[in-house]
């Protein structure tokens, strides 16, 4: 079983970068993502994209504590293959609404944080 494996994938260092969740149960509910972005957490709700504190991420994430969602889908990416030239042509496919909410309407803006946070 072990010539299955690839070891070297222990040597990466990983990043979460989003976390889909379900709320609901088996028969009905809701999707949404939690969006990690320099370390700023983002909900992107349908219609709107806020800016959240990690712990909401992970409070609701985990399930229970009379919460009816979960997450069914985390998604990370290899550290050491992100090239920020790469990552420029990626934002610049990102609808223009989308970048004002992330505060991305441009590589200077990026990595600055919002001066408004939203709960």
């Amino acid at each position: 079983m072990e010539h299955l494996y690839d070891f070297s994938i222990k040597f990466h260092e990983y990043q979460l970068h989003s976390v889909l969740v379900h709320e609901g149960n088996v028969n009905s509910g809701h999707y949404y993502s939690f969006l990690n972005q320099n370390d700023n957490w983002f909900k992107c709700n349908d219609t709107q994209i806020i800016q959240v504190p990690e712990s909401e991420v992970w409070d609701v994430s985990l399930g229970g504590n009379n919460n009816n969602g979960s997450a069914y889908c985390l998604i990370y990416y290899d550290t050491s293959k992100v090239n920020i030239s790469t990552m420029d042509q990626y934002w610049t496919h990102i609808p223009t609404h989308i970048r004002v909410c992330l505060n991305l309407s441009s590589s200077s803006q990026r990595g600055r944080k919002s001066s408004k946070k939203k709960n």
